[in-house]
């Protein structure tokens, strides 16, 4: 295979941040990396992690939580939160991330595996994901992905909760495998 001159990228220390990852990376069918003996420990200068990071869903961390009605526990080598029955209507079970670092603009998707309680809230600030109403959590394990777009870098926080109900929460809801992955064009 020959590559044009117009087809290379050039290799640059600092620009990775500046990097188009459609065009540059995602488009080719093969990346070299060169590396000389000068500079074998910085092979690939963080470019390896930040592709990875750019095409493997990331496990979501929560920093936050009410701790009075969501556990966390274990599902099938997963992180998992179980947001217990019983708390009342003007209460609210929440799960919450640190501040998320997000490409402005970028399209993601959000991932999880629930089954329980028949409303599951969620948000995420700074995106055009706003209130998002679950009402079709069941007593089954079932995968449900939501899309949405980042307004501000830095800034996303993703939220889990029920709250506003009328009543009770009749029965534990399970949260589970909740991934976030930016969505590339193939």
């Amino acid at each position: 295979m020959n590559c044009k001159d117009d087809d290379k990228v050039p290799a640059e220390e600092d620009n990775l941040g500046e990097l188009d990852w459609e065009k540059d990376v995602f488009s080719r069918d093969i990346i070299v990396l060169e590396v000389n003996e000068q500079f074998i420990t910085g092979i690939g200068s963080g470019f390896i992690e930040d592709a990875l990071s750019r095409l493997e869903p990331s496990e979501v961390r929560f920093v936050l939580k009410n701790d009075q009605y969501v556990t966390e526990i274990p599902v099938n080598g997963k992180k998992g939160y179980l947001l217990k029955k019983g708390a009342p209507a003007s209460g609210c079970l929440f799960l919450a991330t640190d501040y998320l670092l997000l490409e402005p603009g970028a399209e993601y998707e959000i991932s999880y595996i629930a089954k329980g309680y028949g409303t599951l809230k969620l948000d995420m600030s700074e995106s055009d994901l706003r209130q998002i109403v679950n009402n079709s959590i069941q007593d089954e394990e079932k995968i449900y992905c939501h899309q949405f777009k980042c307004v501000d870098k830095g800034n996303c926080v993703l939220r889990f909760y029920i709250d506003g109900e009328t009543g009770v929460a009749d029965k534990d809801t399970l949260i589970y495998d909740i991934n976030l992955k930016k969505k590339t064009k193939h």
